[in-house]
């Protein structure tokens, strides 16, 4: 059994900077539900990904977007200067991230099983390599198993993401499990790819009317540790 993880929201909970920076930042100055706002957020910067991934707009231009439009769901307008003013916080907080006991103890759990670990994460490789370094993943997972869209030319869900993933590594797709919480780049890209997919539900999202099914669905890392013990051990 092979497995291959997406970083963000995946690998650690992704609210948590989130959540940080909105404080910093915006001092309950806003009735805002912060989990729904880091959704909106996210939606708006999958739309703007492909000007991101070509270069057309700067990290720090894409977070500012996002987090005017999620606002704007709300009916605040808010400045392009408060806006990227939030983008420098929240990439602050990043630098703060962590891996959650519960992940900890997965990972040192697969690792004493022997199973394959790899990451795919779409992003800027600089941004999500720092990411990687602030997580400590390399005591799990080698950096030759770490590979970012950038760097590979290919974004998830491009089937060549997740077969470029499995070709550098000598990964059979049919015996690798990714795992990632974003159901059309990570479910529907692996299973069209060949591999297997979990879906790591960890916003609660209503499941798409998708002809590419997710062959399990977890909210949480106790949930996923579960799973993948049910899986090994049987």
């Amino acid at each position: 059994m092979n497995i291959i993880f997406d970083l963000d929201d995946t690998l650690y909970d992704l609210n948590l900077p989130f959540a940080k920076a909105v404080e910093t930042v915006f001092k309950n100055q806003y009735a805002l539900d912060i989990e729904n706002l880091l959704i909106a957020s996210r939606k708006y910067g999958d739309s703007i990904f492909p000007q991101l991934h070509a270069g057309e707009i700067s990290l720090d231009e894409a977070g500012a977007y996002r987090i005017q439009k999620a606002m704007a769901d709300y009916g605040y307008t808010i400045s392009k200067e408060k806006a990227m003013c939030f983008q420098k916080s929240y990439r602050h907080y990043q630098d703060e991230i962590v891996i959650s006991d519960s992940m900890r103890a997965l990972l040192d759990w697969l690792e004493e099983k022997g199973v394959f670990l790899g990451v795919l994460t779409n992003g800027k490789t600089e941004h999500q390599q720092r990411k990687i370094k602030n997580l400590g993943l390399k005591r799990w997972i080698s950096e030759e198993y770490m590979l970012v869209s950038q760097e590979i030319g290919y974004s998830k869900p491009h089937v060549q993401a997740f077969l470029t993933a499995c070709q550098r590594w000598k990964l059979k797709p049919e015996d690798t499990w990714y795992i990632g919480d974003t159901y059309i780049n990570d479910v529907e890209g692996a299973k069209r790819a060949g591999l297997h997919a979990i879906y790591f539900n960890r916003r609660h999202h209503q499941l798409p009317d998708s002809k590419y099914l997710a062959d399990a669905v977890v909210g949480n890392e106790e949930e996923l540790y579960c799973l993948l013990k049910n899986m090994l051990e049987r």
